[in-house]
């Protein structure tokens, strides 16, 4: 009747993790961090240097 506030690495049925989604994930997200890492400060000097 209550709910089951256990650890999912406590709980008997759980699925296994999934890795290769996990690190497909993951390289994503690096991938995605690179663009807005180089891509902010690209912008940033592109506006300051076109409106001055």
């Amino acid at each position: 009747m209550y709910p089951d506030h256990r650890p999912a690495h406590d709980k008997p049925h759980e699925a296994e993790m999934d890795y290769p989604e996990h690190e497909r994930t993951y390289r994503a997200f690096i991938r995605y961090a690179r663009v807005a890492a180089v891509g902010s400060p690209l912008l940033l000097a592109f506006v300051v240097y076109w409106t001055h």
